[in-house]
């Protein structure tokens, strides 16, 4: 009868453990198997050896679950084959030089992993190819001497935390709250956008520290996102700095028909001689850093203010053929008319305007946009590397067409047509090799 009893009894606990594991958490932290055993025999619930016998089986199933509910990973890798066609540009043909079309294979590849420390904690850690180019994970196929071996480095690297489990806000539809703290995801790339890279190249991850946090006030779905960052470490001096602060919103007015704006201001701050200069000249070569006026990027007090704002329209009436126009616009508000080179301006607005038609999974989806990138806009070394060679004082095109293969394998090809916004001598940096016609065919995998 004592044996009958105390199966019963271990059966019974085992079920309210069962039912525990499954059932969705009320408190703000999830029990662990351990911590509900213990309560368990506390209540009287289990005598000594069923603790023992239980615990130890406890402590098993949870080492299993620590590293399956606690660690993911995922990447991606992309194959490209890449095109240029150069006109002669006043540049070259003043130097007597002459710009010859260049074609070349790329890859990409990105692997990425997630560890949650605890309910309110989670590490990233994310590894890409290419170097340490900031604006670029391709790595070009022959660039090293005998098939040598190619770099693979931190690309991504920080904690997330928040006062609240998984970062939910208590009582607000989709609340989140949450700080990154590392080298970070860049907060104020907007997906909604559909293409979000008038300022910042979207592989630049800024080193440092941000906050998040969206939630619903209403039928509104609001958001907000701040961050100082450091962009040199400089043991002599003050380090240069960049803090943001963005604000923004969407809403769907009717059924499958959104909108939504967001308005954000950087704040470059403790800038020196070196910055000033990284972005005025062009070591790197084509489509390296350049094309800022010297002394026309700030008000000369080591701070720039540059103010953005963007906003979307979603149509996705039709199923085959959802519709997305997006459009930003930037101004440098500290930009100064030069003095070292008189009658240049302050060279101060960027925009763009785009649409992307069609669905890539059911059909095709077709995009197009309009870049317009003045020289002193936002310093230099951040400006999107394909679209306008990641030089300001450029303005182009941008057309694509992507079809997705297979489940995670995607084609997609893209045509760039870029041209300088202003010529002379002050413009010389952003000049050489502006004139061009630039194509990319991409095969990208994701797992």
């Amino acid at each position: 009868m004592r044996t009958t009893l105390r199966r019963f009894r271990t059966a019974h606990v085992l079920c309210l453990l069962s039912v525990a594991i499954a059932a969705p958490a009320v408190a703000e932290e999830e029990p662990t198997l351990t911590e509900i055993v213990n309560i368990l025999r506390e209540k009287g619930l289990l005598d000594e050896d069923q603790h023992a016998d239980l615990a130890a089986k406890a402590a098993k199933e949870q080492d299993k679950q620590d590293w399956t509910d606690r660690v993911s990973v995922w990447g991606d890798f992309r194959a490209r084959f890449e095109a240029f066609q150069f006109e002669q540009d006043v540049y070259s043909r003043s130097t007597g030089t002459r710009l010859h079309d260049r074609y070349r294979g790329r890859y990409r590849g990105r692997l990425n992993v997630s560890g949650k420390v605890a309910s309110r904690a989670t590490v990233y850690l994310g590894m890409a190819s290419g170097g340490a180019d900031p604006r670029s994970a391709n790595q070009s196929l022959g660039s090293g001497l005998d098939f040598d071996k190619d770099e693979f480095r931190f690309d991504l690297a920080y904690a997330t935390l928040s006062p609240f489990p998984d970062g939910e806000l208590p009582g607000i539809e989709n609340g989140y709250l949450a700080v990154d703290v590392g080298k970070v995801k860049n907060p104020f790339i907007w997906k909604q956008l559909g293409v979000d890279n008038l300022l910042f190249d979207n592989d630049i991850n800024p080193e440092g520290a941000n906050l998040r946090i969206t939630g619903n006030a209403g039928p509104v779905l609001l958001f907000a996102n701040g961050g100082v960052y450091v962009i040199d470490e400089n043991s002599a001096a003050k380090d240069p700095l960049l803090s943001g602060g963005q604000l923004g919103a969407s809403l769907e007015i009717a059924d499958h028909i959104s909108i939504g704006a967001r308005g954000t201001l950087y704040h470059f701050f403790s800038l020196d001689s070196d910055f000033a200069t990284r972005g005025a000249a062009n070591p790197g070569g084509l489509g390296g850093t350049g094309g800022n006026i010297l002394d026309g990027l700030s008000r000369r007090n080591g701070s720039i203010q540059v103010a953005e704002t963007s906003a979307f329209l979603n149509i996705g009436v039709l199923e085959l053929f959802p519709v997305l126009f997006y459009g930003s616009y930037a101004r440098n508000l500290s930009a100064r008319s030069s003095l070292v080179a008189p009658g240049v301006g302050r060279e101060d607005d960027a925009w763009t305007v785009g649409v992307f038609v069609g669905d890539k999974a059911t059909l095709v989806r077709l995009g197009f946009a309009y870049y317009y990138l003045e020289a002193n806009a936002l310093p230099s070394m951040f400006v999107e590397s394909d679209v306008l060679d990641g030089t300001p004082n450029r303005h182009g095109y941008m057309a694509s067409v992507e079809r997705q293969l297979f489940e995670n394998v995607d084609l997609v090809l893209k045509g760039f047509a870029s041209d300088r916004i202003e010529g002379g001598v002050p413009f010389a940096n952003s000049g050489p090799a502006s004139d061009r016609l630039r194509g990319q065919a991409d095969l990208v995998f994701k797992f």
